[in-house]
């Protein structure tokens, strides 16, 4: 139980810190750049919390596919996965 909710904990922490990094940025954006964000989750998804957290950056301006491209990793309760995808991430080199 505990460990779950650290994992929860951590995840939408990285929600949050990532929605703060794009918050100062969201008006001022006109060079077309598109954004690409690691997420690692450890529900499935969707689920209330992605959309919640999507809808956010679409409020501030940010649209996937049109500005910004999320590469999801779920790990559905399988936190020994998490890891893995956490380095799948950044071997990609989301910036």
């Amino acid at each position: 139980m505990l460990h779950r909710r650290l994992l929860f904990s951590l995840t939408l922490a990285f929600a949050l810190v990532s929605l703060v990094f794009f918050v100062g940025t969201a008006h001022s954006q006109t060079t077309g750049k598109i954004y690409r964000v690691g997420v690692l989750i450890n529900r499935a998804i969707p689920n209330p919390q992605t959309d919640s957290w999507l809808a956010g950056l679409a409020r501030r301006g940010y649209v996937e596919g049109t500005n910004v491209d999320f590469e999801t990793r779920a790990a559905e309760g399988q936190v020994d996965r998490l890891p893995g995808f956490a380095a799948e991430l950044v071997a990609r080199a989301l910036t």
